[in-house]
């Protein structure tokens, strides 16, 4: 009886492969919010859905903010939750009578490409 390498001739073949990155995108996220300066509970909530409407559990997105008068560090970072929702708690920050700028950032990773949307808080 023969050993099976005696019978085959060995092959080897490199195959590349290439992996699209799914799109993502920011709903429920508004132009612009208005609090009042008295509100101590200034959240933004958004939802994160790759293309097939599917939500994005447990990644991370950032919301920086742009401006003057912003108490504390200028960006926040939280975790989606099961339901793809990401909640910015902005109250101790946003004091103070002034308008800012929001960018909210999902950087992506390797399944996903980066998302970004822009906006305006004014705060009276």
């Amino acid at each position: 009886m023969r050993a099976i390498s005696e019978n085959y001739n060995p092959v080897s073949k490199t195959v590349k492969v290439t992996i699209n990155k799914e799109k993502t995108k920011i709903l429920k996220a508004k132009k612009t919010y208005k609090f009042k300066r008295s509100k101590k509970a200034k959240n933004i909530k958004v939802t994160l859905k790759d293309s097939k409407n599917k939500v994005m559990k447990k990644v991370k997105v950032t919301i920086k903010l742009s401006g003057k008068k912003i108490k504390g560090k200028k960006t926040v970072t939280a975790k989606t939750n099961k339901k793809g929702v990401v909640t910015f708690k902005l109250g101790k920050k946003l004091t103070k009578k002034t308008k800012v700028k929001y960018t909210i950032t999902f950087k992506g990773n390797a399944y996903y490409n980066k998302v970004v949307k822009k906006g305006k808080i004014i705060v009276k």
